[in-house]
């Protein structure tokens, strides 16, 4: 169980990563104040998401739903990575440059509050699944990761330019929720 947890957060928080790389490649950072709302807006989330799951819990089999759940989640990740989903939300994953709105090169506040909900999305859905399958260790583990995920792909992008890591990051992500969906099924 430890490793599934483990896997599936590190699955969920490889967008932030890749949304860091891109962030420390164009020299773009967040002040104290963004990375403070990002940080509650997605434990906000994350503890949103597991009501959800403990309600869901009483309603479906846990360990399918979870599973279907993951699962979907990593195919909107991968259509999204291959342009041929487009789900408004996921687009400052895909794009995270769009996430500068004022382009300062500095995620202020309300700028963080949407990268949050962006980076955050697909991390409800499986916190969800993850829940109604008894993992309630799952959406704190999240929200433990995403910050760190986030810091180190910053300080990466400003160390290297891995051209097309964002995608390579996405595609990663996806398939391994993918995986861990089906996994969860059989």
């Amino acid at each position: 169980m430890g490793a599934y947890i483990f896997l599936t957060a590190a699955a969920l928080s490889l967008d932030s990563f890749a949304v860091g790389v891109a962030y420390g490649v164009r020299k773009i950072s967040f002040s104290r104040g963004g990375m403070f709302v990002f940080m509650i807006t997605g434990l906000c989330l994350s503890l949103l998401s597991c009501a959800a799951g403990k309600a869901a819990s009483g309603l479906i089999k846990g360990g399918i739903a979870g599973g279907v759940i993951l699962t979907v989640t990593g195919m909107a990740m991968l259509l999204q990575q291959f342009g041929l989903g487009d789900i408004p939300l996921l687009r400052l994953i895909s794009s995270p440059e769009k996430g500068d709105v004022d382009k300062n090169r500095k995620i202020d506040t309300k700028e963080a509050f949407f990268m949050a909900l962006a980076l955050s999305s697909d991390s409800c859905a499986a916190c969800i699944g993850g829940v109604a399958g008894g993992n309630i260790l799952l959406p704190l583990t999240v929200f433990l990761f995403q910050p760190v995920f986030l810091n180190t792909g910053i300080a990466s992008g400003r160390k290297f330019s891995p051209e097309g890591s964002e995608k390579i990051c996405g595609i990663a992500a996806g398939l391994l929720l993918v995986a861990l969906g089906l996994g969860n099924i059989v």
